[in-house]
């Protein structure tokens, strides 16, 4: 019974395949392609939350 639930937890837990054999293929990292809106996109966040916060007040609060 105890070995049982041991499988069990390790089926649930998703360890049952952990073991490393040692035989997988190396495969090299592919570089990232880096858009113009991800680096412009940490500058233009407070603008928007600026802007988002101004339409709401606007709308609710009549400022």
């Amino acid at each position: 019974m105890l070995v049982n639930q041991r499988l069990l937890n390790k089926r649930i837990l998703g360890q049952a395949m952990t073991k490393n054999l040692g035989n997988a293929r190396y495969v090299a990292p592919k570089d990232a392609k880096v858009s113009l809106l991800s680096k412009a996109a940490p500058a233009l966040f407070p603008l928007v939350v600026a802007v988002l916060g101004y339409m709401i007040g606007r709308q609710f609060f009549g400022i």
